[in-house]
């Protein structure tokens, strides 16, 4: 499923002519590894427009027309299953991937606007009386077997570690209200941030010395609104820590 309309991207030519990108939205079908739980991943994918020069100096124009190896993992825990078919959760899920990505894409990139991903949405319907820590238990359960699943083999969806230079290396955020809801009080979208990376640790270490070598990390359980949403992502992306 692809869609056009995003604004073209210009690179910079030292005075010639500009070249264009178009922008089109992919929206694909993610496998699971039960085959039970769906989910759609939403990433934009470039192309020249037509009639543009395909080299620069000698060397090809890249051209950003893959598939993103990271990807942000959302939990949309709200569908009944009784209450919908699967193409209408299917077309739901779609639909949320796509809206998440665009909406959020100003705020999330950052400058110079190049860090490329993908949001991942899966449909894991809860009941509403669960707490949040059961909620985020099983959800956290589920993302931790499909990283496992992917681990050590060829896989064209991976789900990567958050890069060194943020406190956690792992991240998911589960939508637990309808979208009327999600900026109401602290928030309709649970964040659980957890297992520190590496890097960040050393860092800790080399500061204030070797009792960060072994210093046990809480994970980390806010809400967040849809506004403060992309600014989150922006952080998890350049390295804020938290």
């Amino acid at each position: 499923m692809s869609n056009s309309g995003t604004p073209p991207r210009r690179l910079s030519t030292g005075g010639q002519p500009p070249i264009k990108f178009l922008l089109h939205y992919v929206v694909e079908q993610v496998p699971s590894r039960n085959g039970r739980t769906p989910c759609f991943t939403a990433w934009l994918r470039e192309e020249l427009a037509s009639g543009q020069i395909t080299t620069w100096n000698d060397e090809p124009i890249r051209v950003e027309d893959t598939r993103p190896e990271f990807a942000i993992q959302v939990y949309d825990t709200t569908t009944p299953p009784s209450q919908d078919s699967g193409g209408d959760v299917d077309q739901r899920l779609q639909a949320l991937a796509k809206a998440l990505h665009a909406e959020t894409r100003g705020e999330r990139e950052g400058p110079p606007g190049r860090d490329r991903d993908r949001i991942d949405v899966w449909g894991l319907p809860l009941s509403a009386d669960l707490s949040d820590e059961e909620r985020i238990a099983t959800c956290k359960a589920h993302l931790l077997a499909e990283i496992a699943a992917r681990d050590g083999g060829e896989t064209e969806f991976p789900i990567e570690r958050i890069g060194n230079s943020f406190t956690f290396g792992r991240a998911l955020y589960i939508i637990d209200r309808p979208p009327s809801r999600w900026d109401e009080g602290e928030g309709g979208i649970l964040e659980l941030l957890w297992d520190v990376n590496p890097g960040y640790r050393a860092m800790m270490v080399h500061e204030f010395g070797e009792k960060y070598e072994t210093y046990e990390y809480e994970p980390i359980v806010t809400r967040v609104t849809r506004a403060e949403l992309g600014n989150q992502w922006l952080m998890m992306r350049h390295g804020a820590s938290r």
